[in-house]
């Protein structure tokens, strides 16, 4: 895993741009979690697209929740 909450890269060259950042033979750093050092990434901290994807969540469940609100206050107006 590159980083945690990985997302699908929509092509091939979303997937050779990650490739280029580790060429053979390059020492990185590797972040692990010492209670389950199978859980490790190679890049640690919040990702853009898994940001956005929470911003959107986020809005739908607004909207959802304000709908819901003005259908309550409207069946309980009748």
């Amino acid at each position: 895993v590159v980083f945690f909450s990985q997302y699908g890269t929509g092509g091939p060259s979303g997937v050779q741009e990650i490739v280029d950042r580790y060429p053979e033979g390059k020492r990185v750093s590797v972040y692990y979690d010492p209670q389950d050092p199978q859980l490790a990434v190679l890049e640690r901290g919040l990702q853009w697209a898994s940001l956005a994807l929470i911003v959107i969540g986020l809005i739908f469940a607004g909207v959802g929740l304000v709908g819901f609100l003005y259908w309550d206050i409207l069946n309980k107006q009748k």
